[in-house]
């Protein structure tokens, strides 16, 4: 995260981001890592993605570092529809929760906030729900 060149941090612009993404980007198949990667950091949030980890049940974690928020993705998402959920998850951690905080999505055996994550779950289910007409979901 440390490499990836981001503005100044801006919650208001990164949720306009965001509302863009819904917009004009319908067709993941359209959409590029680098692209959300590119849209993330103008909003000042590093998104990284880190390879899989066999029997790692980790598949996203979203934290701040050096003031900086960081969303981390792997790669064991087996839809578009999975990817973007959880990738929506992340960004209600950032947009919703505390600095100090890490929060970590994985398949099993953490414990977790069940407050804030079921919170992060209905903002994310908000955000698919205004794309319902995109083919990815």
């Amino acid at each position: 995260s440390k490499e990836i060149g981001t503005d100044q941090f801006d919650k208001i612009k990164f949720k306009e981001k965001l509302e863009g993404i819904r917009l004009k980007d319908g067709k993941s198949q359209n959409f590029s890592f680098e692209r959300l990667q590119k849209i993330c950091a103008e909003s000042g949030v590093a998104l990284v993605q880190t390879p899989n980890i066999a029997k790692a049940p980790i598949k996203a974690a979203a934290r701040w570092i050096h003031k900086k928020p960081v969303i981390q993705l792997s790669n064991k998402f087996h839809s578009d529809n999975e990817f973007w959920m959880i990738f929506f998850h992340e960004v209600a951690h950032i947009l919703l929760h505390g600095k100090k905080e890490i929060f970590l999505e994985a398949t099993e055996g953490f414990t977790v906030n069940e407050a804030k994550e079921a919170e992060a779950t209905q903002y994310a289910v908000k955000l698919m729900q205004r794309v319902k007409g995109s083919k990815h979901y």
